[in-house]
């Protein structure tokens, strides 16, 4: 996959809070921020992925799993 600095909108550095849709239990509710994505490979069936630092931990996050502009 080919690393992005930005893809849809958004940019690395972008605050972001992931919703409740996530698949990562812990993460749910939490803010963090986008430090890089990756392109979709639609020939493989792979989406945009967006490498988010939720508490100092990198998750891979579709779009549909988080909320941008972060909410206070």
């Amino acid at each position: 996959m080919q690393r992005l600095t930005s893809l849809d909108g958004l940019n690395a550095g972008d605050a972001v809070r992931v919703n409740a849709t996530c698949r990562i239990p812990e993460c749910r509710g939490r803010t963090g921020t986008v430090q890089g994505m990756y392109a979709p490979q639609p020939e493989f069936g792979n989406p945009a992925e967006f490498l988010v630092d939720v508490d100092f931990i990198l998750r891979p996050l579709r779009r549909d799993e988080f909320d941008v502009p972060a909410a206070p």
